[in-house]
């Protein structure tokens, strides 16, 4: 019961049948695609949040800009006010440049004006991978919820998961250049049940199979 403004979130469901994909045949050329999929939810972690976009204010002429931040990223570095830098580089175009011009690198980013969203991270596996025998070796795919998802979702829950297929560095990498990269899914929408009718025998039974937390 919070007292807070809310805003409309327009989320595509029902895809057609040419989007679904079985989730353990994704390979690295998949990326960006907006797919389907049928899953069964394994983990769950805490809620959390992610800085998505950054505000900052010029010092000297006051003018604000937003920085849209990404995923899982350093935080974008921001070095100077565009406007001012401009201003410089006219003026010393110019036929009578100024002796004297204001530090453009005189930035402070406004806290009380970036947009933070709530994020939860889900662990799943799909059907198939649980026939295949995929699951016992604990074999997971990561899927990431927003909003209004974020703490709606349990253990054994049977979902379709409609997402965009994206990549991250390995979560245990030794070195920040590391070019190996890792499949999660990026979800836009989450429906109950499966979507696929192949998978629609599957009960409740098939939870004995699920990787340990």
């Amino acid at each position: 019961d919070r007292i807070m403004s809310t805003r409309p979130v327009i989320r595509v469901v029902n895809l057609p049948a040419n989007r679904y994909y079985e989730m353990s045949e994704l390979r690295m050329r998949d990326r960006s695609r907006l797919l389907s999929f049928d899953a069964i939810v394994v983990m769950t972690s805490p809620a959390i949040g992610w800085l998505k976009n950054s505000v900052y204010q010029c010092n000297d002429c006051e003018s604000k800009w937003t920085i849209n931040e990404r995923l899982a990223r350093p935080r974008e570095k921001v070095m100077y006010c565009r406007k001012c830098l401009q201003e410089i580089q006219d003026d010393l175009r110019s036929k009578k440049p100024k002796s004297f011009h204001k530090d453009p690198t005189d930035i402070s980013m406004v806290v009380e004006e970036n947009f933070y969203e709530d994020i939860q991270y889900l662990e799943v596996v799909s059907p198939q991978m649980i026939l295949d025998g995929k699951a016992d070796n604990g074999e997971v795919y990561q899927v990431v919820v927003f909003d209004e998802y974020v703490g709606q979702f349990s253990r054994g829950d049977m979902l379709t998961i409609n997402a965009e297929v994206a990549v991250d560095p390995l979560v245990n990498r030794d070195f920040i250049r590391d070019t190996r990269r890792m499949i999660f899914l990026k979800s836009h929408s989450i429906e109950e049940g499966f979507s696929n009718e192949a998978n629609h025998s599957i009960d409740e039974s098939v939870l004995e199979s699920l990787p340990p937390k």
